[in-house]
């Protein structure tokens, strides 16, 4: 059963539930209620970890491909939309009450276990002085994406739950991201076309430990590493395998990617870079290993 669209298990129910199933007696994860598989982490005050299901609850996809070598998608008011959801309500609601508690109760860090990326991937940025000029009618955050599958075809909800660790003083935030099969790192604002709004969390997009690059051969051959996304990634690998590794102290806390040759059986993890971050601020140092 596909996850992927909600049709699918809308219209084969029994697969679906077979699927479900399937994953609960295999995953490490105790059932909470039904096919619920979001829930929450907690390490004493050190950390509380939000794990999130982006699949089960998300509104129809939309977004036709623009370029279709490339992939892209063009940004629109509909996926916008107010209302226009990933999390669900009730999930979202949980996710909100989740970030605030921890924040009321002492918690330093606040882990959000994030299956789609969060950050912007724009490829080509039309939300310009110059593009409004010729056409008044562009969209809020015009221009061409990697796709919106992410939380880029959910820009509403994105705005919502960025807003609420704004208006709430949530600090100390960090996505743990995977599904691209790249790694990337971004500082999360809460409008990425405003230089003046603030960074109020950070994203670490690991890579995968065998599977090939999310991201379309095409884009690979052009060199995306090259290309200035906007708003721009502080690091990005599309080339290599590997994982995430993440350390915690009341004072800081350390990203280290490590990477590998997938194809060798003799591949040894190599640290690339290392983000470190401390209390307070959201955005880490970057050093390149």
């Amino acid at each position: 059963a596909n996850d992927h669209d909600r049709a699918f298990l809308a219209e084969f129910p029994e697969r679906g539930a077979a699927a479900h199933q399937a994953w609960f007696e295999y995953m490490p994860v105790w059932p909470i209620d039904g096919s619920r598989v979001f829930r929450d982490l907690r390490w004493g005050d050190l950390a509380q970890l939000f794990v999130l299901d982006c699949r089960q609850y998300r509104d129809e996809h939309l977004g036709t491909a623009l370029l279709g070598l490339l992939g892209g998608t063009v940004m629109s008011d509909d996926l916008q939309a107010v209302g226009r959801t990933m999390l669900g309500a009730p999930q979202r609601q949980w996710l909100l009450d989740g970030l605030a508690s921890a924040q009321q109760t002492g918690v330093r860090w606040k882990l959000v276990g994030n299956p789609v990326m969060i950050a912007p991937v724009r490829l080509v940025d039309m939300d310009t002085p110059e593009m409004r000029a010729l056409d008044l009618s562009l969209p809020r955050h015009a221009g061409l994406y990697l796709g919106t599958d992410s939380w880029d075809g959910f820009g509403w909800e994105r705005d919502l739950v960025l807003g609420h660790l704004r208006d709430h003083s949530i600090t100390d935030v960090a996505f743990l991201t995977g599904d691209q099969h790249t790694f990337m790192a971004a500082p999360l604002s809460t409008d990425f076309d405003d230089p003046a709004a603030p960074t109020v969390a950070y994203e670490y997009t690991g890579g995968s430990i065998s599977s090939p690059c999310g991201i379309t051969e095409e884009l690979l051959s052009g060199g995306l590493e090259r290309y200035s996304t906007s708003p721009p990634f502080d690091f990005m690998d599309i080339h290599r395998n590997g994982y995430g590794l993440v350390e915690l102290t009341p004072d800081a806390m350390s990203v280290t990617f490590r990477a590998l040759d997938a194809t060798s059986p003799a591949a040894t993890p190599v640290p690339s870079v290392r983000f470190d971050t401390l209390v307070g601020d959201p955005q880490p140092q970057v050093t390149r290993l």
